[in-house]
């Protein structure tokens, strides 16, 4: 058996997969946290940044989401920083940046 990937494959490299693995970890991580709750008892899972970047890394270095308390204490421009990162359009006060951010990691409830 031939271990040369097909032609279609070999023009794939990692940067091509790259937006793909983005795309599932941040599906799979939103699932997770629709699941949590609160996030206190299981802390929700840190959903990643379009461009796959851990927000809570280098260069971003913003706290981690864990529990609806830990949204709750965004600050503006921490908000303003996970709107802009998540892609998500930027709308009214600190309080709906805060709501839109919980629902784009999968918290569905009421802040």
């Amino acid at each position: 058996m031939s271990q040369v990937p097909p032609p279609w494959f070999q023009a794939w490299d990692q940067n091509s997969f790259q937006p793909l693995v983005a795309k599932v970890d941040t599906l799979a991580a939103r699932m997770e946290n629709g699941h949590r709750a609160t996030g206190h008892q299981f802390p929700f899972a840190i959903v990643p940044f379009r461009d796959g970047s851990d927000p809570t890394a280098a260069p971003h270095a913003l706290p981690a989401l864990h529990t609806t308390d830990d949204i709750r204490q965004l600050t503006e421009a921490q908000s303003t920083q996970y709107c802009t990162n998540y892609g998500i359009v930027q709308q009214g006060d600190l309080v709906n940046r805060r709501r839109l951010i919980a629902r784009h990691i999968g918290y569905a409830r009421a802040l």
